[in-house]
């Protein structure tokens, strides 16, 4: 069990996922996203447009072609995820 994941090329520390979000519709002929929010990389950027610092939550966005890949994916990444934190 490693604490590194690969989907689509994409590489995804396991113990850094806050939430996986699909945002890919049901309906959507055009594909969409999966997103997974991370715990960790949270940083303060400043915004010169307000002049105030905003806090930046990062996330990974791996594109799907379609829903029911998204959700396969979706469910390969928290079996994934699940195998981990049990280890853990």
């Amino acid at each position: 069990m490693t604490r590194i994941h690969t989907i689509n090329d994409t590489q995804i520390d396991l113990g850094n996922i806050k939430c996986i979000i699909n945002d890919c519709s049901l309906t959507s002929n055009n594909g969409g996203y999966i997103i997974i929010k991370l715990l960790r990389g949270k940083e303060y950027v400043f915004n010169e447009e307000i002049g105030s610092y905003d806090l930046i939550e990062p996330e990974i966005k791996i594109y799907v072609s379609d829903y029911d890949k998204a959700i396969r994916w979706i469910v390969n990444i928290e079996q994934e995820w699940e195998k981990y934190l049990i280890i853990v």
